[in-house]
């Protein structure tokens, strides 16, 4: 592997890194499986989420008045895998095809 490669492939590690480190988060509400709301949450650190939104007399606007009516602690907040996975996915495929793209024409030669 090249010095062209090697600061492709590391520059690609580090940009997954951080979109792991700053994933995606969505907010659930699981009524026993009777009804289940996904709404779309902020990017945050890893280990810290994104807070519940306080419902107020007239709902949440940031979530179309998702909250409203219901009781904050029937909410939960987790990563949104749909939100990260292809992100990480193209980072990763684009980092391998640039890879590539810096070959040496012809290949280490096996003496």
């Amino acid at each position: 592997m090249n010095q062209k490669q090697l600061k492709v492939l590391w520059t690609g590690v580090v940009i997954i890194a951080l979109m792991l480190l700053i994933p995606p988060w969505e907010y659930v509400f699981d009524a026993s499986g009777r009804l289940r709301i996904e709404k779309a949450a902020p990017y945050g650190f890893v280990f810290s989420p994104p807070d519940i939104p306080v419902t107020s007399r007239n709902g949440d606007a940031r979530c179309l008045n998702c909250f409203e009516g219901r009781s904050r602690q029937a909410w939960s907040v987790q990563v949104d895998w749909d939100r990260l996975v292809l992100p990480v996915c193209v980072v990763g495929v684009l980092t391998f095809a640039r890879i590539l793209t810096f070959r040496v024409p012809g290949g280490p030669s096996k003496e």
